[in-house]
This record gives structure tokens, sequence and C-alpha cells, in this order.
């Protein structure tokens, strides 16, 4: 392992102090300072991940939004295909009098 010198402020040494003393959370001022590494190796990743899940619903909404104009585009398309239809369906006098009168609205 390496070894290695850094310097803290009164306040981390006091805090590294506590937590390594006698019943403290860590055997050394090391210790500590291991997991304190580890701990910010930990958030980096949690915060890589968040900015993968972040981009990856961002796409789901985009993907979302396509889908409903697309619904809507089909039920549209849809009720114009049942208009004609309709309109098929009508007698030729009825057809007759929307051509010279125009077709009343619906």
């Amino acid at each position: 392992m390496a070894r290695l010198t850094i310097t803290v402020t009164d306040e981390q040494n006091a805090l590294l102090d506590e937590l390594s003393e006698d019943g403290g959370q860590y055997e050394s001022k090391s210790a500590a300072v291991r997991d304190f590494i580890q701990a910010g190796e930990r958030v980096a990743e949690l915060e890589r991940e968040v900015e993968r899940l972040n981009r990856e619903r961002r796409q789901l909404l985009e993907q979302r939004a396509e889908h409903d104009e697309l619904v809507r585009y089909a039920e549209d398309q849809q009720e114009q295909e049942q208009h004609v239809q309709n309109r098929r369906e009508k007698a030729v006098w009825t057809r007759m009098r929307w051509w010279v009168l125009g077709e009343p609205s619906a």
C-alpha cells in the first residue's frame, strides 16, 4: 500500500481524531480517509448513474410524445376514413344536394 501525506484543516483533523479514537468508528485516521475516498468514488458512480437515468427518462418522454402524436394522427385518419365511408353510403340524391348546397357540418 502506498504511503501518502496530506494536509487537513484543524476541523477535519478533529473529526478524524473523533472517528478514530477508542470506541470510534475507525481503527485509524488512515482507515477513515480510505473509507471517505471510497465513499467519494461511490458518490461519483451514483452521480453518473443518475445522469444516465435522466438521459433515459428524457428519451422515454420524447418517445411518449412521438407515440401520442402518432396515435392522434391515426385517430384523425380513422375519423376521416369513417366520414368518407359514411358519405359514400348516403343516397345519390343526398350527395347531389350536398354537391349543390354544400355538406352540412356534423
